[in-house]
């Protein structure tokens, strides 16, 4: 039998590609800066460059912009996290570069933060 077949996808929220030169800032005092690859409802996964790990540390995860232009949406915008996974990726011949995949879960979502999230995934998610 497949291992796959019993396998049931514990997200409660559809992810969403998000488009280049948008990041992730995670922690106060922060040394995690990693683009983002995906993000939902309920959090968001990014890459980094760092071989610490976090799971389950509770911490703030700030989405950050590269944007050239100033606009309303593309300003700093914070979030209460829970770090959930930490995932080495590295490919076995850049042995030598540490990359993780860090998964965050939100925490503590106002009204105010579940319709900046809308409204972000409207409007920077990626569309083939």
């Amino acid at each position: 039998m497949d291992n796959n077949t019993n396998f049931k996808d514990r997200r409660k929220y559809k992810r969403y590609k998000v488009t280049n030169g948008i990041f992730a800032l995670l922690g106060q005092e922060t040394t995690k800066l990693g683009q983002i690859v995906d993000i939902s409802k309920g959090g968001l996964s990014f890459f980094h460059k760092d071989s610490e790990k976090h799971t389950n540390e509770h911490t703030a995860i700030a989405i950050i912009f590269d944007k050239k232009k100033f606009e309303i949406n593309t300003i700093p915008f914070k979030f209460d996290a829970m770090v959930i996974s930490n995932k080495n990726i590295n490919n076995k011949k850049q042995s030598f570069l540490t990359k993780q995949r860090c998964g965050v879960k939100f925490t503590n979502l106002t009204y105010y933060r579940e319709t900046w999230l809308k409204d972000f995934i409207q409007n920077h998610m990626y569309v083939n």
